[in-house]
């Protein structure tokens, strides 16, 4: 058992590597979806029906966020800066909107998968994007 522990010990950059494209891939598709798919203007709208306050700023901060972001969290460039940002955003969301956007008995589903992204982010904040990253080829890290 301590080996297969060892193992999984030096597995430290496939690991962040791994939560780094995860992570990556949801925010993108979500971004896109919301930038291309439907469009600002239409997120915006719902945000807006919903009695969103700010909705014209969230509206497009979000999606620019998440579809950007996901691209930059995905080749490891401003990891900790943007993972700050995201974390930031599901925190936020989970705490002020989704009850409002969600309601009812649906909200825990909801909120625990922004958590989890929230999460995901923390870590790329304490352990940065690892060595498969282009932080490292650019900045030396």
């Amino acid at each position: 058992m301590n080996r297969i522990l060892s193992w999984f010990e030096g597995q430290r950059d496939t690991s962040i590597l791994i939560l780094r494209v995860i992570l990556a891939t949801i925010l993108i598709v979500a971004g896109y979806q919301k930038l291309f798919g439907s469009g600002i203007s239409e997120f915006t709208g719902y945000l807006a029906g919903r009695g969103i306050v700010l909705s014209p700023l969230f509206g497009i901060l979000v999606p620019v966020l998440e579809f950007f972001g996901g691209i930059a969290i995905l080749l490891g460039l401003f990891t900790r800066y943007v993972a700050i940002l995201i974390a930031i955003q599901f925190v936020y969301i989970s705490i002020h909107y989704k009850p409002i956007l969600v309601g009812g008995s649906g909200v825990w589903k909801s909120v625990r998968i922004d958590l989890t992204l929230a999460a995901m982010a923390i870590l790329l904040i304490t352990h940065g994007g690892g060595r498969m990253a282009l932080d490292r080829l650019l900045f030396r890290k």
